[in-house]
């Protein structure tokens, strides 16, 4: 077990160019908290606990 590398370490140049790629083209993951807007249209978003 020594030996492992975390793949945030191994893959950090893959990982910033995704990101660089992603920015203006993707959404962000929606947070736990409701938006003013997301409540006006009646969408919940569903709780993973159990």
């Amino acid at each position: 077990m020594t030996r492992c590398v975390l793949l945030a370490q191994l893959m950090d140049g893959e990982i910033a160019a995704l990101r660089h790629w992603a920015k203006g083209r993707a959404r962000e993951a929606a947070s736990h908290a409701v938006s003013a807007s997301a409540a006006r249209n009646g969408r919940r978003i569903a709780s993973m606990a159990n």
